[in-house]
């Protein structure tokens, strides 16, 4: 074998290992979020929520018992698509008034609940409220009553409808058969404040199979359980403020919007946006006493779930409020210019975040001097400025004096509805810790 033959080989080994690291270094990054969460994994056979208070479920029984109660709530919905024929004009007519309809409806109840309630599929209208139009069932607490061969739920939840408005709490009993795989409901006719005041002494043996009444298991893994949470505290944002607020950790609920109505006025300010959101991606981070939920909308906000189980969960908005140990750690080990940069991020979710009370604060005092720039002065200037989301390019950072850089950004549109490119220089003061003041250029 000659010298000639042998480069050659070194050579070829050379660059397939270079593509190698170039190839590992793409996906490293690709699956990047930020200096807080990194390593975005898609774990579908993991279910992270386990329980062992026999009075809370799992998270698949959970998922379980609330599909129940929408295919409930779906029957019991008299403008409900499938109840609807074409008649000899080609004409779309109610159908409720059918045997059919009334015996799908009849075979989603509990046989005690029918023979306690007199209930036939003649008089099914008259015993069972009806709904006329579209809702979407917000499960917030289950509860297991008895675990047997039909196993007893009590569940406690909101109605909504397909405008984001909140009908009306529900509670329902769900018996559901595991070795038929069908499952009853019991409406909760009384008047009750609680799920613990549901009691039952109902003891079926089974649950016969019928044509309606089939449960439907959810696959539970990560990418479930993450969309879940978001989706999940998405509607309650939308139609019940005041209860989204409750899943807020205190200390961040206090420190980022202060008391629940401004959180409300929040919502109501971006709520046409905050309902076209959707789950891009999502972390799960397994921590000691919880399991933690990472996600990442369309516009690269945060959403962080700290989960117990799955409904004893706190939620954060953003990662910049309460720094994280992370954070703190990453940036007290940065250079100068990597802490400017990591500032700058910070500002720029917040604007994505349309948190400008929070922005504002960030501003030098000189600068709001010099504009005489109030609250409603700023909010103006950056809706000018900038776009409404934003994605950052960092071009380059000097050093204009002590402790103080002027970093050139570059701006672009994240919605991709706007193809300019806005170029900014951010003017930084790094003070003690990870504090900071800065200006630019508003004109």
């Amino acid at each position: 074998m000659n010298n000639k033959f042998i480069k050659w080989i070194i050579i070829v080994l050379v660059i397939i290992i270079l593509c190698i690291i170039g190839l590992l270094y793409l996906l490293k990054n690709q699956n990047n979020v930020n200096n807080d969460y990194s390593n975005i994994v898609n774990n579908d056979n993991n279910e992270n929520i386990i329980e062992e208070n026999p009075e809370k479920i799992n998270a698949k029984d959970f998922c379980t018992v609330s599909k129940c109660v929408q295919l409930y709530l779906d029957a019991i919905n008299k403008t409900n698509s499938n109840y609807y024929a074409v008649n000899d004009n080609g004409e779309y007519e109610s159908n409720i008034e059918s045997d059919e309809v009334k015996e799908s409806i009849y075979n989603l109840l509990d046989e005690n609940y029918i023979k306690k309630n007199n209930i036939s599929t003649n008089n099914i209208w008259k015993k069972v409220n009806s709904t006329n139009e579209k809702t979407i069932f917000i499960p917030l607490s289950i509860k297991s009553l008895n675990n047997g061969n039909v196993n007893q739920y009590a569940v406690y939840g909101e109605n909504i409808n397909l405008n984001y408005e909140f009908l009306k709490e529900i509670y329902l009993i769900i018996y559901i058969d595991n070795t038929n795989k069908t499952f009853s409901v019991e409406p909760v006719n009384k008047q009750i404040k609680n799920i613990d005041e549901i009691s039952t002494e109902n003891n079926n043996s089974s649950i016969k199979v019928k044509v309606d009444n089939s449960i439907i298991e959810p696959n539970i893994n990560d990418n479930y359980l993450s969309l879940f949470y978001f989706d999940n505290f998405k509607l309650l944002m939308l139609s019940d403020s005041k209860k989204a607020y409750e899943y807020f950790d205190q200390d961040y609920a206090q420190k980022r919007f202060g008391n629940v109505e401004s959180f409300t006025n929040y919502i109501e300010s971006n709520r046409e946006e905050i309902i076209g959101l959707r789950c891009e991606k999502y972390l799960v981070n397994n921590e000691v006493g919880y399991t933690q939920y990472v996600i990442q909308d369309q516009y690269k906000n945060y959403y962080i779930f700290d989960a117990k189980s799955i409904m004893d969960y706190t939620v954060k908005l953003d990662t910049y409020t309460i720094s994280t140990e992370k954070f703190s750690t990453t940036y007290s080990g940065s250079s100068n210019d990597k802490r400017v940069q990591m500032n700058i991020d910070k500002f720029f979710k917040m604007i994505n975040r349309h948190d400008y009370k929070t922005a504002y604060s960030c501003l030098a005092t000189s600068f709001k001097n010099n504009y005489t720039l109030t609250g409603e002065k700023f909010i103006e200037a950056v809706k000018n400025k900038f776009f409404t989301y934003n994605n950052v390019e960092y071009v380059k950072c000097d050093e204009v004096g002590n402790n103080t850089y002027a970093y050139e950004i570059k701006l672009t549109d994240l919605t991709g509805n706007n193809q300019e490119e806005k170029t900014i220089t951010i003017i930084m003061k790094l003070n003690d810790e990870d504090n900071f003041e800065m200006s630019f250029d508003i004109e």
